[in-house]
């Protein structure tokens, strides 16, 4: 049998000019997509989000002074229970205690009651937020700063602590003194931040409702922009002046360790649905009796959390 000659087809060789527009095709198609993502993005900056980034923020900051205020000064009580000296800081406290002194069941109680205490307030937070729906919007989405301030602070602290031997991770360590655990220790509190954060993504979104009639996708990011991602940034930039001249690379780390609850929330924000809140518009106001309680709250405990109480 005679074998068929199989002939491949020459390269395709695109003349030069066909190449030059193609590369020019690319750039026009690149420069639209930029200019279509700045004009997408370019709201975060009207006055109507910058009020939802500025009711947001306060949100953050009240809910973080709360939980701080109230973890510090048990934390302490705590340490006094156990005959340990301490002095209150804005975010950190001193043990007057040379690390020899420490014993397993001084550091436990010490360093545990602080958790507890946040993961009960994260609870009963959760509870008044997916439970009862008489409260406000606003007071709803305090609950939610809250929580997942409260989840920063215990799986933060384990998360970061792990690394740099730190809050309650250090009573962990003292029962399991190689590193290798701490560490598996510090990648699984990541991964069970991530994971949180991937399944209650909705939370913020459904917050939407605040201030819009019509939410659809379009908008997603944007107002995640203004209700989350800014608050976080200005809020962080708030708490590290306000915690000088006693700077703490580990408080500053745990507060940052939020990250790992809203990476998926802006990677999953597309997943949300398109929602229609009703025909009647909301209006885009500053909440004037939040702001001005909130700041008093925020002023009283910072005042006392700066006098450097000793107990």
């Amino acid at each position: 049998m005679r074998k068929q000659l199989q002939f491949e087809p020459d390269e395709v060789v695109l003349p030069r000019r066909s190449k030059v527009r193609h590369f020019k095709s690319r750039i026009s198609g690149g420069v639209k997509n930029f200019k279509s993502s700045f004009s997408r993005y370019s709201v975060v900056f009207s006055s109507s989000y910058v009020i939802i980034t500025l009711n947001s923020t306060l949100l953050f900051l009240l809910s973080y002074f709360i939980i701080i205020f109230f973890s510090q000064f048990v934390t302490a009580f705590a340490a006094s229970w156990f005959n340990i000296h301490t002095i209150i800081h804005f975010n950190t406290i001193d043990f007057l205690i040379t690390s020899r002194q420490w014993k397993k069941r001084s550091e436990f109680g010490v360093y545990g009651i602080g958790p507890v205490l946040v993961c009960i307030i994260a609870i009963l937070c959760y509870m008044r937020y997916t439970k009862n729906w008489k409260y406000s919007r606003y007071q709803r989405m305090f609950f939610l700063w809250v929580m997942y301030q409260a989840v920063t602070y215990i799986l933060g602290g384990l998360f970061f602590g792990s690394f740099i031997y730190g809050r309650c991770a250090a009573a962990i360590g003292f029962v399991f003194p190689n590193r290798l655990y701490l560490w598996a220790l510090g990648l699984l509190t990541a991964g069970a931040m991530i994971f949180l954060g991937s399944r209650y993504y909705k939370m913020f979104l459904s917050s939407s409702k605040m201030y819009f009639t019509d939410f659809n996708k379009a908008i997603h990011r944007p107002y995640l922009v203004n209700q989350v991602i800014f608050p976080f940034i200005l809020g962080n930039i708030v708490i590290i002046l306000l915690s000088l001249p006693d700077f703490s690379a580990l408080e500053t780390g745990v507060n940052l360790s939020m990250l790992l609850l809203l990476i998926p929330l802006w990677i999953r924000a597309n997943n949300y649905p398109s929602e229609h809140y009703g025909k009647n518009p909301r209006e885009v106001s500053i909440e004037w009796g939040w702001l001005f309680w909130g700041t008093l709250t925020m002023v009283i405990l910072g005042i006392i959390l700066k006098l450097n109480i000793a107990l």
